[in-house]
């Protein structure tokens, strides 16, 4: 935590005000030392004061800085929820012999590269919530099972088993989006 100029000074004033007191106590000053050394402590309580409402300070910025990554979190797991009701519907109204089969597909996969990045942002923060970890790992592995398993049944033209893992991620995506909208 860097310290602001003022903040130094103050530092600075205060120690000066315990030398100055030490040394007139040497000269028998006892009273002159006395008002330093209460001034002394008076300017080492401010400087308390102003490091622990910077520390506040910096405590609320963390977070709104924590909210913010979370509000996009948020964004992102909806938007993955989205993307693959979408495909579902694009892969059910195509037949499997042609080529848009194929890019839909392919589409699939970067679902897939989609939640990774997701992944990686919650697994991040269920270090931080450990209350978290265990409800954010389960549905990860769900969503990652249920990815693959659509991914496969895809590649072997299996749209209704594809589409019953799709929906699984589906809910998988949801079921964390609303966790962290309970938690903000």
């Amino acid at each position: 935590m860097d310290m602001d100029e003022g903040t130094k000074d103050q530092q600075q004033e205060a120690q000066n005000e315990m030398q100055q007191g030490m040394q007139k106590m040497e000269q028998k000053q006892s009273k002159k030392a006395s008002e330093n050394q209460k001034n002394a402590a008076q300017k080492m309580q401010e400087m308390a004061n102003k490091m622990q409402m910077m520390q506040m300070e910096m405590q609320q910025e963390q977070h709104e800085e924590d909210m913010q990554a979370i509000r996009q979190l948020l964004e992102n797991l909806v938007n993955l929820s989205m993307d693959q009701e979408k495909l579902m519907q694009d892969i059910s109204e195509v037949s499997i012999n042609t080529p848009m089969y194929t890019e839909l597909v392919q589409i699939q996969h970067k679902l897939k590269d989609d939640a990774e990045l997701v992944e990686d942002s919650l697994i991040s923060l269920s270090k931080r919530v450990f209350q978290l970890e265990s409800f954010i790992s389960d549905e990860l592995n769900e969503l990652n099972r249920n990815m693959n398993t659509a991914i496969e049944e895809l590649a072997d033209r299996k749209k209704n088993n594809a589409n019953s893992n799709q929906q699984f991620v589906m809910t998988s995506a949801n079921n964390l989006a609303l966790m962290l909208n309970e938690v903000m």
